[in-house]
């Protein structure tokens, strides 16, 4: 006789295991075998994204709060005094960190404002600051603390209190980064490097002024209101200042003659450090379109810029009215950068077409104090015509509209601007431009004037 209920019995077990298995978990919390990696790393105990030095905060040792002493060493046994800016979306914080004998000033980013991961400095003795005695003036060369930090036009400026045993003094720092700082030095009024001590402050803070600032930038003013300490009382003082740190220019118009495919930019400046120049450009066939026409940098886009002289452009074809943009900037109060000189480089869309012999200029050289110089040109048939004189950088001096006859015709230039002002010696170029039925024609010549 077969057993079946034993049989029954055993398939019954195996179902109960199997739904045991199913209703189960898996963990996995070993990730050195990580595939697909995209900016996230494993420390060996958590994975978490890179963030160029960033540590992540343990959150159970707190008390209840968003950012605790101990990490990085600069914070050992306080923090406080935090400024926040959201930028981009990202929360970012500037706080002071004292380690038992120095304060120092560090850096923090957050998703939410609530779990924050702080950058640690690994240069120049800071402990993983990001301002400090080391890099500062010597007004902070005790304590770096209380920042208040804004940012305008792309640049990153903070105010923050420093002192150096006697005293608290207000200085100024500026950053592209946030992390990287340039600090001001004030060589003037024995301020020690400070914007603001008790050498530009009213008598309320004559003890031991400037700490606790907080700035705004109020239609390009900066409003700062801050502390100040007269040696028996604290008291809340205003303060002022207006310093753009960048700036924009658009050149004047540049009219090429004809229609041209623009090549290169080139420019000549003395740039220092901490400061920098960009362009872009934009060109088009009528004054009314180039108005409306948008600057753009190397890959014909608004998103980029010129900055390195020689740079190819791209996309700008067929021009007769070029202008660029140049974007100034300056991370230290003290220099600017100097345009010295721009240049555009071009091709003609139009070849002489074989009529270059059918032009002449004389005498040549030409010095004016001799008369009058000859532009002698022959026309196919009779037509308008326009004779342009422009400086080797584009601009337009002078011109002449006249209606030629068939064969040759003569017009004299005076070596004269259109105002009657005497052009310096130099090479400049004459534009013939000869409106045939069948389409214009171009012709370029070069003159040289010698006074």
């Amino acid at each position: 006789m077969k057993k079946f209920p034993l049989i029954y019995l055993n398939f019954f077990s195996i179902l109960f295991i199997a739904l045991n298995l199913i209703s189960g978990e898996i963990t996995d919390n070993s990730f050195s075998s990580m595939q697909n990696i995209d900016n996230v790393e494993y420390n060996g105990s958590v994975v978490q994204l890179i963030l160029s030095g960033a540590k992540p905060i343990a959150g159970n040792e707190t008390k209840g709060a968003v950012l605790d002493k101990g990490y990085p060493s600069f914070a050992l046994s306080h923090t406080g005094s935090p400024t926040i800016i959201k930028d981009n979306g990202i929360y970012k914080m500037w706080f002071a960190g004292y380690d038992g004998v120095v304060s120092r000033i560090g850096y923090a980013i957050s998703s939410d404002g609530i779990n924050w991961a702080v950058y640690s400095n690994t240069g120049g003795g800071m402990k993983g600051a990001v301002i400090g005695p080391e890099n500062t003036p010597s007004f902070a060369s005790s304590h770096a603390s209380e920042p208040t930090v804004i940012k305008d036009n792309g640049i990153y400026k903070m105010w923050f209190a420093g002192n150096d045993g006697s005293g608290y003094r207000i200085g100024y720092a500026v950053s592209s980064d946030g992390i990287n700082w340039t600090v001001y030095s004030n060589s003037s009024g024995g301020m020690k490097g400070a914007v603001i001590g008790p050498e530009n402050s009213p008598s309320f803070a004559s003890g031991a002024s400037g700490s606790s600032p907080t700035v705004i930038e109020d239609n390009g003013v900066y409003k700062m209101w801050f502390q100040g300490y007269d040696g028996s009382v604290y008291r809340i003082g205003y303060a002022t200042a207006v310093h753009p740190g960048s700036g924009t220019f658009v050149s004047r118009v540049l009219d090429a003659g004809y229609k041209v495919n623009l090549q290169k930019l080139y420019f000549y400046a003395d740039i220092y450090d901490s400061t920098s120049i960009k362009f872009q450009i934009r060109g088009a066939n009528s004054l009314s379109e180039l108005e409306s026409s948008a600057f753009t940098g190397p890959d014909n886009t608004s998103d980029t810029y010129f900055t390195v002289s020689g740079e190819s452009i791209s996309g700008i074809t067929n021009v007769r009215y070029i202008q660029y943009k140049a974007y100034f900037n300056t991370l230290n109060e003290e220099y600017s950068p100097k345009l010295i000189k721009v240049n555009i480089a071009y091709s003609s869309l139009y070849e002489q077409s074989g009529e270059e012999n059918n032009v002449y200029l004389y005498p040549i050289p030409y010095k004016p104090e001799t008369g009058d110089m000859s532009i002698r040109f022959s026309l196919e048939e009779s037509s308008k015509t326009e004779i342009s004189i422009y400086t080797v950088d584009g601009e337009k001096i002078w011109s002449k509209d006249v209606t030629g006859s068939t064969g040759w015709n003569i017009v004299q230039w005076n070596g004269c601007d259109s105002a009657g002002r005497n052009m310096r010696s130099g090479t400049y170029i004459c534009v013939i431009k000869k409106r045939y039925s069948s389409g214009d024609k171009y012709i370029r010549k070069h003159i040289f004037l010698v006074r």
